[in-house]
């Protein structure tokens, strides 16, 4: 497995890997997480089902998309909108077939551009 973090310029060069209580992040970001702009690609050396993941902001913002190899991008979609909980996450279930060296990319960005960044 090789998972990479990247931001809108390309490859994150300045951070590096970490991980707290709510997961993985980059060093880079604000809060140590995959902050606005940056994004994780996954790839493995052979054919893996990827059944789901699970993507965690606590008291960010859920959002964003993922994209299996180049097909088009989902929406994340946040399971506790309203905060009232404070564990903003959101649920991808299903995703499926990964083939080998292809990446499936969890980014922060908006899907569309107008929806808040995901964290």
């Amino acid at each position: 497995m090789t998972v990479k973090g990247v931001s809108k310029s390309g490859t994150v060069s300045d951070g590096v890997f970490t991980s707290n209580e709510r997961g993985l992040g980059l060093s880079s970001g604000v809060f140590k997480q995959i902050d606005q702009e940056e994004a994780l690609l996954v790839s493995f050396n052979e054919d893996v089902i990827v059944e789901s993941a699970a993507i965690v902001a606590g008291n960010g913002t859920c959002g964003g998309f993922y994209r299996v190899g180049d097909h088009a991008p989902l929406a994340i979609y946040c399971v506790d909108a309203d905060i009232d909980a404070k564990d903003q996450s959101g649920l991808l279930s299903d995703i499926g077939v990964l083939k080998k060296r292809q990446t499936l990319r969890l980014d922060s960005a908006p899907r569309f551009g107008t929806e808040s960044p995901g964290q």
